[in-house]
Parts: structure tokens; C-alpha cells; sequence
């Protein structure tokens, strides 16, 4: 059988483990904080107040000033034509001819239907006259004057019809020769002598000839209805000719009042003078238009973060500050503020913009 342990053993046992398990680490351990932040090192620029002069871009193509499309007045034979593609040709000069033979035949029988008309009418007055005088005598009833004043308007009547017929003819007559509207140049040809036409009433198809008026010349261009308030009568532009390798100055002459409310877009046009018909119409243009400058506030690009949405950081006693922005680009150097900021205004820029988050700590370097 086993005897219990003496209690002084039990002590001198417990005396030696408590011995054993004392060591170094029994010494206070020391704790810290989370470590402090390094404070980047960043620059400041400041937000500015500047003029901005932007060129407004646009294309377009050349267009004469007026296009005439010439289609006889009266149907019948072509008996001349005078003028060929490419003629300069003057305001009222023949250009076409239509037989004249058949009008200057049916000029002559309206010329003695008139004739006729006015021999019937004076007979007509004079008969009215000898019955009235008989009447008064009794010689000649009521009724037979009656029956002469109604012959006597019917007699007027048809001399009166007789002469707007003969008027007509003769205005056919002057009809039969097409002549130039205005001064330009022929830049369709689609009928030669012998041709029988329709008049304008006939029916539609291609022109017989066609007047273009290109000593002055139309650059046509649309713009986004967002650039109507930045535009006006004179503002002044160049035109770009790709073509002619030349530019051209002049201002803006035309502003449609009309919007295309699918495309959103304006009609506008600027005149160029061109009196040597160098610029032809159709020709392909490039235009820079050069609104009245306006103030804005700009800022260097790289101090503007964020792509969907943008901000910058300003400097709040050594403390990174997250402010938005709207902003509108300009050009590789600097953007336009159109929100967030104020003249004067100092943001952070540098190699560490990119790591700062709102409330990092900052210290400013010199630039």
C-alpha cells in the first residue's frame, strides 16, 4: 500500500515548479500604437480666372448662292439654244427659244377678233343711240331700247375677252425665249434643238438647263444646338478648302431659325465672295469659327482625379480634402471648372496624388 505524501513534501514540490517557470519574458512587454502615417509630400497650384477664345469645328460643302433651274413657260419645239455648260452667262439673256411661228399665227387672228370686237361694239353704241332718240318721239318702244343695251354689253364683253386673249398671246410670245434670272453660270444642259418640251404645268423631270449664281459662295455647316448661344450674325470664321490647298476669311451671314429636332442641329451659312468662280460648288470645306471670348476658371489637369465622377484634394491644415468637381475639357494642360471651385482657390498636384485618400497626411514641397 501507498502512503499519502508528507505535507512538507508537498511544499518542496511546489516550491520547485513555481522555480522552474520563471524566465526572461517574465519582464513587462512592451506595447505601441498603430504606427503613424507618413505624410506625403505634394504641391500646390492654384485655380485661375482666364479669357478663353474656342474655335467652334465644323464641315460642310461649298453651295452657290442661287440655283435656277430653266423649264419653259410654254410647250413646244425647241428651235434654239444658246447657251452650253460652263458659259458665264448675264441677268436676262436668251438662253432658249421656242418655236414662235404657231403664237405669232394665233397673235394675228386675236389681233383681228379685237378688230371685229370693236367694229361690233361702236355699231352697238350706235344703234343705242338712234333708239334712245326714238324713244323720246315715241317712235320706238321700251323694249327695243332694252334688247340694244344688253347687245351693246355683250358686244363690250366679248371685245374685252378678244383683248385679254391678245394680251396673253403676246406675253407667250415674250415666253417662248427663257432667259437668264441672274448672273452665274450654266451648270446643266439636258435639251438641244428639236425637242419637243411641256410646259411647267406637264409635269416633272430633270431641267432643261440650270443657272447657278456662285460669285458669291455659300459654305453650308450644321453645329449642335449647344453652340447656339455662342454664335451671332458677324462672328467672324475661316473656311478651309481642301481642295482650292487655301483658306478663306468671312463671318457668319446665315443662322436658320429652324432646329432639326432629330439630329439637334442648326443650319448655318457663311458667305465667301467669288467673283474669278474659282470656288466651285460642291467642293468639301473645313471651318473654324471664333466665338467672342468668355472668363472661366481652369485648373492643370493632373490635379484632377476620379472618371466617372471627378474630384481633387485640397490642403486642410496638412490634411488631404476630397472635394467634387464638374469639370469641361480644353486641352492636354488644363481643364475648365465649371463647379467645385473658386478663383484663387489651391489644390494638391504631384508625383503622390494618386495615393491620397480623404484625411491622409500631406506636407507641402515647393514646385
Amino acid at each position: 500500500m501507498f502512503s499519502s505524501p508528507r505535507p512538507t513534501s508537498l511544499l518542496l514540490l511546489l516550491t520547485a515548479l513555481l522555480s522552474g517557470c520563471s524566465t526572461e519574458s517574465d519582464q513587462p512587454i512592451e506595447t505601441t500604437a498603430t504606427a503613424e502615417l507618413e505624410s506625403l509630400p505634394l504641391q500646390i497650384t492654384v485655380v485661375r480666372k482666364v479669357e478663353l477664345s474656342e474655335p467652334i469645328m465644323a464641315t460642310g460643302t461649298m453651295a452657290a448662292h442661287k440655283v435656277t433651274n430653266i423649264t419653259p413657260i410654254v410647250s413646244g419645239l425647241v428651235e434654239e439654244v444658246y447657251a452650253a455648260v460652263g458659259d458665264r452667262v448675264k441677268m436676262d439673256q436668251p438662253l432658249l427659244r421656242i418655236r414662235q411661228i404657231d403664237v405669232k399665227l394665233r397673235i394675228k387672228k386675236l389681233q383681228q377678233q379685237v378688230v371685229l370686237a370693236n367694229a361690233e361694239l361702236k355699231d352697238a353704241k350706235r344703234d343705242l343711240e338712234t333708239s334712245i332718240g326714238l324713244s323720246k318721239k315715241g317712235a320706238v318702244s321700251t323694249e327695243a331700247s332694252d334688247n340694244l343695251r344688253i347687245r351693246l354689253e355683250v358686244t363690250n364683253a366679248r371685245l374685252s375677252i378678244a383683248q385679254t386673249q391678245l394680251e396673253e398671246a403676246e406675253q407667250n410670245l415674250k415666253d417662248t425665249e427663257s432667259k437668264a434670272p441672274f448672273d452665274g453660270v450654266i451648270t446643266v444642259r439636258n435639251v438641244n434643238e428639236g425637242t419637243y418640251v411641256q410646259t411647267m404645268r406637264g409635269g416633272g423631270g430633270p431641267p432643261l438647263l440650270q443657272v447657278q449664281k456662285i460669285d458669291i459662295i455659300v459654305t453650308t455647316i450644321r453645329l449642335p444646338e449647344t453652340d447656339l448661344p455662342r454664335i451671332k450674325i458677324g462672328t467672324p470664321a475661316k473656311v478651309f478648302i481642301d481642295g482650292l490647298n487655301e483658306s478663306f476669311q468671312t463671318t457668319i451671314h446665315v443662322i436658320n431659325d429652324w432646329i432639326d429636332h432629330k439630329s439637334r442641329t442648326i443650319d448655318v451659312r457663311l458667305g465667301i465672295e467669288n467673283k474669278d468662280y474659282r470656288i466651285k460648288p460642291g467642293l468639301f470645306a473645313r471651318v473654324e469659327i471664333y466665338p467672342d471670348t468668355r472668363e472661366a476658371l481652369v485648373v492643370e489637369r493632373s490635379a484632377v482625379l476620379g472618371t466617372q465622377s471627378n474630384y481633387v484634394f485640397t490642403n486642410a491644415d496638412g490634411i488631404a480634402k476630397k472635394v467634387p468637381v464638374s469639370i469641361r475639357e480644353l486641352d492636354t494642360r488644363e481643364v475648365e471648372i465649371t463647379s467645385g471651385l473658386d478663383e484663387g482657390q489651391e489644390v494638391l498636384v504631384g508625383n503622390n496624388l494618386s495615393r491620397l485618400q480623404e484625411g491622409s497626411s500631406i506636407r507641402i514641397q515647393e514646385l
